[in-house]
């Protein structure tokens, strides 16, 4: 693939801040393996079970990547800074998941089950970039870039133990549970040495409820919160300049994130006439965004961080009424939705709150 930007930032009374025009080529190569596999016994008492899961994910990408380009940076009072950039980049980037889980299922009663589960993930993500700039006494790229050459390795290891009860009779049925996560991460720059070690213990509730009024009215409910891991692309120390007026960068010692969701939704279809309503939302604890900035060259600088406070609330209710005669058919349908949303962002070294 082959970017061209072009591209130019101006003040507010019109004059030049900067301008820049640059290529971007990239070569890849990447191969994937995944494998996974599902083992299941029934025991001869109803509702005993056993059941382990296994799954094994492997990919390697490597990367060549050349970026040409020539940057103009206008000051007051000062000399013009020009940049040209020439260089060559040789990135790999490999990794393996590894995920297995196993549960344990015991009637307790005759409507009430309880299950025992385990999960263990662990994954290793590696990226070595090695940048060279343009000689012209050579004529070779031999002069090491020290500001985009890393080699960066990211572990994470997570452990969940837990326990869930199902209950089933009639038109009721709900399921409630809750785990323990256990997770530990490394992330070590190699490059320089640096090792950063994190640990976290997350409480991983669970729970859902169904409730059938009748054959064609039914409600729904369910929740569930779970961890994100940031991507090695956000913890790489190095910066990413194939816009060199946008420049991203990473954070070494973010932290994982850990969702909340919950959903409640209704439905009735009485052949003729059907009606939905459902609500939803979501929250983040640590949850990952990106900072925005503009450096003393007037270029935008991004990174993610972590932050908390952001949420969303969603609802939607849907009506629909059919009417058919020999030879038509007639629908109406009627909808209304509705979204809020908070979500707090650092512009310019400035903390904000945005209500949508």
């Amino acid at each position: 693939s082959s970017t061209l930007n072009e591209a130019y930032s101006k003040a507010l009374d019109s004059s030049l801040i900067n301008s820049s025009q640059n290529r971007f080529t990239t070569h890849n190569r990447g191969r994937r393996a995944n494998t996974e596999f599902f083992f299941g016994h029934r025991f001869r008492k109803r509702g005993r079970g056993f059941t382990l899961n296994g799954n094994f994910s492997y990919n390697d990408q490597p990367q060549n990547t050349q970026n040409n380009g020539a940057n103009i940076f206008y000051k007051e009072d000062t000399i013009d800074s020009r940049e040209q950039v020439d260089q060559r980049s040789r990135a790999g980037n490999f990794g393996y998941h590894l995920a297995l889980s196993a549960t344990y299922s015991e009637p307790i009663f005759e409507n009430l089950t309880v299950y025992f589960w385990d999960r263990y993930e662990r994954s290793n993500n590696t990226s070595d970039k090695v940048t060279n700039r343009f000689n012209p006494a050579t004529g070779l790229y031999d002069i090491e870039d020290s500001a985009f050459t890393n080699s960066f390795r990211n572990a994470t290891i997570s452990h969940t133990p837990g326990i869930n009860l199902m209950f089933q009779r009639n038109k009721l049925q709900w399921t409630m549970g809750a785990g323990m996560q256990f997770l530990s991460q490394e992330n070590l720059s190699v490059t320089d040495g640096e090792l950063l070690a994190q640990d976290y213990v997350n409480f991983t509730p669970s729970a859902t409820l169904q409730y059938s009024f009748s054959r064609t009215f039914n409600l729904n409910m369910h929740y569930n919160g779970r961890s994100q891991q940031p991507s090695i692309q956000q913890l790489q120390p190095i910066p990413d300049n194939r816009n060199p007026l946008y420049i991203r960068f990473a954070t070494p010692d973010l932290q994982p994130a850990f969702r909340h969701s919950i959903n409640i939704n209704a439905r009735k279809n009485s052949g003729k006439t059907f009606w939905y309503a459902s609500v939803n939302m979501n929250t983040a604890v640590r949850q990952i965004i990106n900072e925005t900035y503009f450096d003393e060259f007037g270029r935008q600088v991004t990174r993610p961080m972590n932050v908390n406070g952001n949420y969303s609330l969603a609802c939607n209710l849907n009506y629909s009424k059919s009417w058919k005669g020999s030879i038509w058919s007639f629908r109406m349908t009627l909808g209304t939705r509705g979204n809020y949303n908070t979500n707090n962002t650092i512009t310019n070294k400035v903390s904000n709150r945005i209500n949508s």
